[in-house]
């Protein structure tokens, strides 16, 4: 039986959060750009002008380097391509161990060491969820065959 009695806290346009339902604050940059507004006058294009105008027309070393971190990124720093002996018939447990051996020698770093055993356990979950498939789907076959032979009383 359904309930036939109007909610009384209905949403309705009567009845809304105080918020509208955004509970995230703004960003610090929409709100470093709004206080920029009032206090200067400036909109983000004007910001940037003023920084350029700064750092080259008034030779300001702080606006410079301002001007350089915001207009050239930092380039990511990357692991170095490294070579090494790899049998890929050894167990995975073999193979980390293979690589630890290589990092205690000195024959790669700690880090490139460990970002390839995080490959390696990549690689490994990657092989066992498709065993894991190939099984299931093997157990469900034998099921499906089993369900389609007729019942025999010898069993």
């Amino acid at each position: 039986m359904s309930n036939k009695k109007t909610p009384t806290n209905a949403f309705g346009p009567g009845n809304q959060p105080a918020n509208n339902g955004n509970t995230r604050t703004k960003s610090a940059k929409v709100r470093s750009i709004k206080a920029l507004k009032k206090v200067m006058g400036f909109d983000e294009d004007d910001l940037h002008e003023y920084i350029v105008d700064k750092a080259f027309n008034h030779q300001d070393k702080d606006m410079m380097a301002l001007f350089l971190r915001t207009a050239i990124p930092t380039p990511r720093s990357k692991l170095p391509n490294t070579q090494f002996q790899y049998n890929r018939n050894l167990p995975y447990h073999e193979k980390c161990e293979l690589i630890i051996e290589a990092v205690s020698k000195g024959d790669l770093s700690p880090d490139e060491g460990s970002e390839i055993i995080n490959q390696i356990k990549s690689t490994a979950s990657v092989y066992e969820q498709s065993e894991l498939v190939k099984r299931i789907e093997q157990l469900e076959a034998d099921v499906a065959e089993r369900k389609a032979k007729p019942a025999s009383g010898n069993e």
